[in-house]
């Protein structure tokens, strides 16, 4: 009769471990969102001079913006899908490259007039064009606390827009 408790005792603890477990190993697992929307991107920053997507991220924080990646945008003058960052409720495009020179050179296809290619993008509103490190960030907008933290962490833009689209 002991050794029938001893193995029900075991094949509970057997049973208790694989219960404990499965909840431990379920529970780190992000629930899907409704079907058909983009999952959610975790960024991690790691400090320092903007140079990448997350010292971006990290930066735009420290000046007091919300910062939360949204989905995946694409430029047909710019190589790859970039990311969409809702900044502060205004989406930024960030475009992060293998290499600070690929980064510059997709840069180069546009004009300090935000032309590309002697043709003019009709944008939702006044699109900023920013580069450094390993990314160029496009921002359509004009909301000034926006525009002053990515030239805090970006520099001065390298081209600016039309301050409206055209009808």
């Amino acid at each position: 009769m002991p050794r029938c408790i001893k193995t029900r005792t075991g094949r509970f603890a057997i049973s208790l471990f694989i219960l404990v477990m499965t909840l431990v190993v379920t529970s780190a697992c992000e629930p899907p969102g409704p079907p058909g929307s983009a999952p959610t991107a975790t960024v991690v920053g790691h400090g320092g001079p903007v140079q990448d997507q997350p010292s971006l991220i990290d930066a735009l924080r420290a000046a007091g913006l919300t910062v939360n990646p949204t989905g995946t945008v694409s430029q047909p003058f710019l190589a790859g899908s970039g990311t969409v960052l809702n900044v502060g409720g205004e989406d930024v495009q960030v475009y992060e490259y293998a290499s600070s020179a690929a980064a510059q050179g997709d840069a180069a296809k546009i004009q300090p007039d935000g032309s590309v290619n002697g043709s003019i993008i009709s944008w939702i509103a006044q699109p900023h064009f920013y580069n450094t490190g390993k990314i160029i960030v496009i921002y359509p907008g004009t909301n000034d606390q926006i525009l002053a933290a990515l030239e805090a962490a970006l520099g001065k833009p390298f081209a600016v827009g039309p301050t409206s689209a055209s009808p």
